[in-house]
């Protein structure tokens, strides 16, 4: 069976295909996020003193125009110490953010279109 479309049926079909993956994209982005920031958070290797950096590492997803973004981050001045100081002992970010953009690579290439 051949399927024929105008040049307008053709663009409309593809836009419809993409806002459908689109959609798909950003609710895995929210749900890892989630996910990154739940591991983040149990799994940060300091000892907390008050909590704050532990309660203020976070993780969400962001969409701009046909784009997502996952942000994820420790919301205290001295965040950047826990990840970027001290030979990386107490670094959680990064490591999280290695480990699952594996996982989310691997659940987009099992998006269907």
């Amino acid at each position: 069976m051949t399927l024929k479309l105008t040049p307008t049926q053709a663009v409309q079909l593809l836009e419809t295909k993409l806002n459908g993956f689109n959609v798909k994209v950003q609710k895995l982005a929210q749900f890892e996020a989630v996910r990154i920031e739940s591991h983040a958070k149990q799994n940060a290797p300091w000892q907390d003193r008050t909590d704050n950096a532990r309660n203020t590492t976070y993780s969400f997803a962001d969409i701009e125009q046909d784009q997502t973004f996952i942000y994820t981050g420790i919301g205290v001045s001295y965040g950047k110490y826990l990840e970027l100081y001290n030979e990386g002992r107490y670094r959680i970010i990064k490591p999280t953010i290695d480990m699952y953009k594996q996982i989310i690579w691997g659940d987009l290439k099992q998006l269907k279109i």
